[in-house]
């Protein structure tokens, strides 16, 4: 039977750590392997997309030729119609099986066929000299034969189109959701593996120390205390259970003591070699407490790795969203505008958090940078109030702005300064119900500019004053739309404004009856 306790403490360690390692593989792995297979889908998604507008296209040329007669019209039909055929090459390729994509091709075919026969026949009447009269009848009856084949070949499409991106949809949900689970479980194996380090590190290491600093205690008090000695139960055989076993000799060689010298200078050697076990104990247990270091060390960069790295796919993200709403790739529906609307929407939500989740381990590793320059500080809470109006506007805030009459100008990083005034506001409206008010004032003070913001929302109990701007406090009776904050805005902004040698601080009369942020800072 396996007994993890015959093991030495660094196996044991070796083999927790491994299995956090493997943990950390999967997990990584895990993420890779469903942000590609979205990827996927996504870029089936842009070549349906694209499949619309090309048969928009195709038959807005086919249209302008019979009207015009022009060869720049046929030109584009070629072009277009040839994207088209790539377009669903390119899906059949990934879905070879798909017999909706090979009757498309085989419509698109025809299709071509018929339209060039049209189109030579009639290019041919009209080098023959006909009569406009006939041509324009032969016109005619070509665009009504291709009209029911536009009609016919888009009802295709469209049925063609819903079918796919259902598909698709329901391939990324179910990868979206096997991703959940698995995260699900692996969260929970690896706190289970946490819980055991600790209880490990305490069962092997801190409870035999203290049980030999009792029983060291107890035989150092007097001649009583060492006749009345028990022996330490071992139930390890690693280094601390070697040390408990060679107290256990020490004490049974100290009740045969006896007056001779000899005797004596044997106690003492005894003595000596239990010393050094457990100085060499102490070693060991000061070797493990700096690898946790270094573990939790490794935990924090990896944390700002992984931040930073989603910090540019998320940018491109949100652009790319950007320009499909300015319509530049082409008109959208309205359906589809409030669909990007909501993935522009979640881009900026996570985007911020991944700000926060940055500056935060740039202030635990001390890397923060303030670059300082000269600016008007009027202008900037004009445009910070700017900014978030639209949130306080559907939730039917008011913010109201009394700023001092002369420009105000003030030496310190744009950057952070906005980000704690637009912190401030974030966090009224967050604690403020619909109708309420918000004022952001700014004033002079002898050499220094004051900010504050007030509201009249939830209020803070003055238990509760000191703590906000602690690091993850988030105030008991917050509810699910506040919760969702990660409780560093706070903290985040205290550390901005100590690195320009302000002051920050909140007052409140109590719960219900609002509260009130404010920091100063030395003027230019």
């Amino acid at each position: 039977m396996f007994d993890f306790g015959n093991y030495k403490i660094f196996v044991k360690l070796f083999f927790v750590i491994s299995l956090l390692f493997i943990l950390i593989v999967s997990i990584m792995s895990l993420a890779l392997l469903s942000i590609e297979n979205i990827k996927a889908a996504n870029a089936q998604k842009s070549l349906i997309r694209n499949i619309d507008k090309y048969a928009s296209d195709i038959i807005f040329d086919e249209k302008s030729y019979l009207d015009t007669f022009s060869d720049y019209y046929l030109s584009l039909y070629t072009t277009d119609i040839n994207n088209l055929v790539v377009s669903f090459k390119a899906l059949y390729k990934q879905s070879p099986n798909n017999e909706d994509i090979a009757f498309i091709l085989k419509m698109l075919d025809d299709h071509m066929q018929k339209y060039f026969a049209i189109s030579d026949s009639i290019k041919e009447s009209i080098a023959k000299g006909y009569n406009e009269r006939t041509v324009s009848k032969m016109t005619r009856e070509a665009k009504i034969a291709l009209a029911k084949e536009h009609e016919e070949f888009y009802s295709v499409l469209i049925k063609f189109n819903k079918k796919y991106e259902e598909n698709i949809d329901a391939r990324v949900k179910s990868v979206e959701n096997g991703t959940n689970i698995t995260f699900a479980v692996l969260g929970f194996a690896t706190l289970l593996i946490v819980v055991f380090v600790v209880r490990g590190v305490n069962s092997l290491i801190v409870m035999p120390v203290t049980r030999l600093s009792e029983k060291m205690k107890q035989i150092g008090v007097d001649a009583a205390g060492l006749a009345s000695y028990k022996k330490i139960e071992i139930k390890s055989h690693d280094e601390v259970g070697a040390l408990a076993n060679s107290f256990n000799q020490m004490a049974e060689n100290l009740l045969k003591t006896t007056v001779s010298r000899d005797d004596l200078s044997r106690e003492v050697e005894e003595r000596k070699r239990a010393e050094e076990k457990i100085a060499s104990l102490f070693k060991v247990t000061q070797a493990a407490n700096e690898k946790l270091s270094k573990m939790d060390k490794t935990k924090d960069e990896f944390l700002s790795i992984v931040t930073h790295d989603l910090k540019t796919p998320l940018t491109s993200l949100s652009g790319y969203a950007d320009l499909i709403l300015s319509g530049i790739a082409g008109e959208i529906t309205k359906e589809q505008r409030s669909y990007i609307e909501i993935i522009k929407k979640q881009s900026s939500s996570l985007e911020e958090m991944i700000d926060t989740i940055l500056d935060y381990t740039r202030l635990e590793f001390g890397t923060i940078k303030v670059n300082k320059d000269n600016y008007n500080m009027n202008s900037q809470i004009m445009e910070a109030v700017e900014a978030i109006k639209p949130l306080a506007d559907k939730s039917k805030i008011s913010i109201e702005i009394n700023l001092i009459p002369e420009n105000l100008n003030i030496n310190a990083d744009r950057g952070m300064i906005k980000r704690v005034i637009t912190n401030f506001i974030g966090n009224s409206l967050k604690y403020t119900k619909e109708g309420g008010k918000i004022g952001v004032s700014l004033t002079k003070i002898d050499d220094e500019a004051k900010v504050s913001v007030m509201d009249n929302g939830k209020g803070i109990s003055k238990e509760n004053l000191s703590k906000v701007f602690e690091k993850f406090y988030m105030v008991d009776n917050a509810t699910a739309r506040e919760k969702r904050s990660m409780g560093l805005g706070l903290y985040i902004a205290s550390k901005f404004i100590e690195a320009h040698n302000g002051k920050i601080w909140s007052e409140s009369e109590g719960e219900g009856k609002g509260s009130t942020f404010n920091f100063t800072i030395p003027m230019a």
